[in-house]
């Protein structure tokens, strides 16, 4: 699928992981309650950008299992309308810690006059964006 990008900044989004704010799993084991965290993670960090999840043009899921794939669409529907953007779906061995069941990147349009500014080298004016932090082993 092909999606044209209107006009404004590209907002990438790197992986989001089932961590909660405190950056604590959420639903051990359970690949509904986690991709529901990752889509409200997504959710948060492109809202926080001045966009919102009607403007992500493609979505990158890694699972570490094929059978998750229903669920992933299915919580999918509950976060993103018609058209859907444009999307990959990559089945893996394992993810960075070995309890995540999903990972998603994305990446949005902020619409013209929303983007985040930069001032002189390259800081931003206003304070970062929320994330969940974590480290690679």
């Amino acid at each position: 699928m092909g999606m044209k990008v209107p006009r404004g900044t590209l907002l990438f989004v790197s992986g989001q992981v089932p961590l909660n704010e405190r950056g604590q799993l959420v639903g051990r084991g359970d690949i509904s309650a986690q991709t529901v965290q990752v889509f409200k993670n997504l959710q948060r960090v492109v809202e926080s950008a001045g966009s919102s999840m009607d403007d992500i043009v493609k979505m990158t899921a890694y699972v570490t299992d094929r059978s998750h794939f229903p669920t992933l669409r299915e919580v999918r529907r509950e976060f993103l309308r018609v058209p859907y953007p444009a999307a990959t779906g990559v089945v893996v061995r394992g993810l960075a810690d070995e309890n995540w069941l999903v990972e998603i990147d994305a990446v949005a349009v902020v619409p013209d006059g929303l983007a985040p500014r930069r001032s002189e080298g390259g800081v931003r004016e206003r304070s970062p964006m929320p994330t969940t932090r974590h480290e690679f082993p």
